[in-house]
């Protein structure tokens, strides 16, 4: 099972994303995929192919290790592409928490998912949501760039009581996002 580890949105972020969506005028733009609001979430962890069977250990390991993890607040405030120099391959949304609580969460679960052996990125976390993606042929690449430049998002914040084990199931029309388990974080 393809696995990974995501904050769920609220409807307010999604319906900012898709006002940006519109207001930056992707749709126009051959060769770029816009995701799906549904399927726009905050990526913690991306675990990938994982057995089965050995899912309930994953979840009790996750639920132990952020035991102590309160609820927190994250807000959406910046727009920007990957990478960010050559052509675009992804346009997103980021976001940010002032305490400090969103990477504190990502280590914890990166630590967590070592013992069973599934790697830290190399990447430092980068708290982002896809909004589109850009295929290497798109020709409106620098256009795209410059445009997102220019774009601000209405800074909205919510609240983060839980995170999700999600399955992601690969098809010819999109991916499928499952949940698996929930996991609140209710230390106070």
């Amino acid at each position: 099972m393809r696995l990974f580890i995501a904050i769920d949105l609220s409807a307010d972020i999604q319906a900012e994303n898709s006002r940006l969506v519109k207001e930056l005028g992707l749709r126009e733009y051959s060769g770029v995929r816009i995701v799906p609001s549904q399927n726009i979430h905050l990526t913690l962890k991306f675990i990938g192919d994982f057995d089965d069977r050995k899912i309930p250990g994953l979840c009790a390991a996750i639920r132990e290790s952020i035991a102590e993890v309160s609820p927190f607040r994250i807000t959406l405030n910046s727009c920007g592409v990957f990478p960010p120099r050559d052509n675009v391959n992804v346009v997103w949304t980021g976001v940010s928490d002032k305490a400090g609580k969103l990477n504190n969460l990502v280590n914890q679960i990166d630590e967590t998912c070592l013992l069973f052996n599934i790697q830290k990125e190399k990447r430092s976390f980068t708290p982002h949501l896809t909004i589109a993606r850009v295929k290497r042929e798109c020709r409106d690449s620098e256009v795209i760039r410059r445009k997102i430049q220019l774009a601000i998002p209405k800074e909205i914040t919510q609240t983060v009581n839980e995170i999700i084990l999600f399955a992601s199931d690969l098809r010819s029309t999109g991916s499928v996002y499952t949940v698996v388990e929930k996991f609140e974080l209710s230390a106070k």
